[in-house]
C-alpha cells in the first residue's frame, strides 16, 4: 500500500498555488495515517509510517536549512515527484561520498528515519544510493559492500532557510 491508494480516498483539490498543494500534501498524509494506522507512534514519539513509504521524508519541509527544500507536489504525478525530491536533496548535500577517505556524510534524516529506508544501517544507506549519479552509486556501493566506509552523520542545523 503506497500514497497512489491514499490519493484514490482523497481525491485532489485543484489549486494553482503552490502553498495549496504543500497544505494538501500533509492534508492527505494526516488523513492517510488517521485511516491506515491504529498506532503512529512508538513509544518514543517518533512517528513511524504504518507501511514504509521513504520518500516522504524528502517532501515534509520544516523550513530549516538541514531539511528538504520547500517544492510544490500534484496528486496525478506523486511518484516522480517524491523521487525527484529525494533525488535533489541527496545530491545536493544530503548525501556526500569522499571516496579517497572512504567517508559518506549522511543528512540526520537517514538515521532518524533508517527504519523506513530499510532493516538496518547498510540497507537504508542503499536505498539512498538509489538516487545518486550512477558512478557514484557504484562506488558507494562497493564500499559499502566491503565494509571499507565510514559513516558520518552531519550535524542538522535548526536554522531558519530563509
Amino acid at each position: 500500500m503506497g500514497l497512489d491508494n491514499c490519493i484514490y480516498f482523497y481525491p485532489p483539490i485543484q489549486c494553482s498555488r503552490c502553498s495549496q498543494l504543500l497544505c494538501f500534501l500533509i492534508e492527505l498524509l494526516v488523513s492517510c495515517l488517521a485511516v491506515h494506522c491504529d498506532s503512529c507512534f512508538s513509544l518514543d514519539d517518533q512517528m513511524i509510517l504504518p507501511y514504509p513509504e521513504p520518500l516522504i521524508h524528502f517532501a515534509l519541509v520544516l523550513g530549516n536549512r538541514s531539511g528538504p527544500s520547500l517544492r510544490c507536489y500534484s496528486p496525478g504525478n506523486i511518484d516522480k515527484e517524491l523521487t525527484d525530491a529525494a533525488r535533489d536533496f541527496l545530491r545536493s548535500g544530503g548525501l556526500v561520498l569522499d571516496l579517497n577517505g572512504k567517508v559518506a556524510s549522511v543528512s540526520k534524516i537517514l538515521n532518524w528515519y533508517a527504519g523506513d529506508f530499510g532493516k538496518n544501517e547498510d540497507e537504508a544507506l542503499k536505498h539512498a544510493s538509489n538516487y545518486l549519479e550512477a558512478e557514484e552509486c557504484q562506488a558507494f556501493l562497493e564500499l559499502l559492500a566491503d565494509t571499507q566506509l565510514k559513516v558520518v552523520y552531519q550535524p542538522y542545523d535548526w536554522g531558519l532557510n530563509y
